[in-house]
């Protein structure tokens, strides 16, 4: 926070931020539907992480409407998306699962939660 020498860990509302720097925060993955009403805001938080220098994977299903990744049965694209999603993140999930071992057991110092 500024003036602290401390940094603020991401949450929900880091999605309203305009300015994500010195916001700690995980590589993302953003799945967004051609045809979704919230489709420009998902792509413009992408655009925010990767100014950020937050690693970002970012795709945009054209056709697609907001709930069709849950619509495997009935929508070809949605195991697409579903198989996508995975290939992004298997590879983090080593490191992912080390910096959560390792906060379990000693907090980063200058870090609030």
């Amino acid at each position: 926070m500024a003036g602290t020498g401390r940094v603020r860990v991401g949450s929900y509302w880091t999605f309203r931020r305009t300015d994500l720097t010195g916001t700690v925060l995980a590589p993302a993955t953003v799945v967004t539907a051609e045809a979704d009403p919230l489709r420009d805001e998902g792509e413009a938080y992408a655009d925010r992480l990767a100014q950020a220098g937050i690693p970002v994977a970012r795709r945009r299903f054209a056709g697609q409407v907001h709930p069709f990744v849950m619509l495997a049965g009935l929508v070809p694209a949605a195991v697409e998306a579903r198989e996508w999603i995975g290939a992004q993140l298997v590879p983090l999930l080593p490191t992912l699962a080390l910096r959560a071992t390792h906060r379990l057991r000693s907090p980063a110092p200058g870090v609030d939660r």
